[in-house]
């Protein structure tokens, strides 16, 4: 089964390419860093791919059992030890090659205990933008959570966690200085990625969290464009901008649609 996890190494590779990162020094965020402090109780799964254990197993009902953390062990942890164990679950390589990220989470969320706990943790919104405020995208080396461990590529470390912030579970625990402050985030990465000419994989997360900011905080204008326009209305459900080969609309331009929509909305509350 080990196989399996090597081939889906080389889809991402293959359909999701990174861009070729720049320095560190050049664009650095001041309020961001690419080492941070990380939690000292983050569950080290036993079992990882690549060992004898995990080459042994024959159903993937075994792998999930493999990375399986009691709610008892779980009940003691920090919140943020609980996202980066999230994180880290070596099967949350699957998110990269979901067709639609909404799909992966509900999935998952009935499948980890991990998932269960985060979620219904009060302080979940305010630890999850706290970390993702001190998250840079241009990082060559870091300390980030993902699903090989810490240190891996800075954006699957970003897909992660954005995934759970374009959650209702999530955005509905925020205050309005959190999800101002969230919306502000979500644009200065979109920028970044559009920069950086990154793939429409991995740009596509922060455009989905701001999509969901706009109808969490009721924005009309947003809701207006939702309702005109099927395609954003898909994208918003799913995660995954559904469009025509043929058609002249492309995911830059739904990208674009959405986030022009966050620039008012944020200059409407500042």
């Amino acid at each position: 089964m080990d196989k399996r996890y090597y081939l889906l190494l080389i889809l991402i590779y293959i359909f999701y390419p990174s861009c070729e990162k720049k320095e560190i020094e050049d664009n650095i965020n001041p309020e961001c860093n690419c080492f941070i402090e990380t939690a000292n109780d983050t569950y080290i799964y036993p079992i990882r791919p690549g060992s004898d254990e995990w080459k042994a197993f024959e159903t993937s009902e075994q792998m999930k059992e493999a990375v399986q953390i009691p709610f008892s062990i779980l009940d003691s942890m920090s919140t943020l030890g609980i996202y980066e164990s999230y994180a880290e679950n070596p099967l949350n390589i699957d998110l990269y090659v979901t067709l639609a990220p909404q799909y992966f989470y509900d999935v998952f969320k009935t499948s980890f205990n991990v998932f269960i706990e985060l979620i219904n943790r009060d302080d979940a919104a305010t630890v999850l933008i706290k970390r993702y405020s001190s998250m840079c995208l241009d990082c060559i080396e870091n300390n980030y959570s993902s699903f090989s461990g810490k240190g891996g590529d800075v954006q699957y470390a970003f897909a992660s966690i954005e995934l759970l912030l374009a959650q209702e579970e999530i955005l509905s625990k925020t205050t309005k200085e959190e999800s101002f402050k969230l919306a502000r985030l979500v644009l200065k990465n979109y920028e970044i990625n559009i920069r950086n000419n990154q793939s429409l994989f991995f740009t596509s997360f922060p455009v989905w969290i701001a999509s969901r900011i706009m109808i969490n905080n009721h924005f009309s204008e947003y809701i207006d464009l939702i309702s005109q326009n099927d395609l954003v209305a898909i994208f918003n459900d799913t995660g995954t901008p559904y469009l025509s080969k043929e058609s002249n609309y492309s995911e830059l331009d739904l990208f674009r649609d959405i986030m022009d929509k966050l620039k008012i909305y944020l200059n409407y509350e500042s």
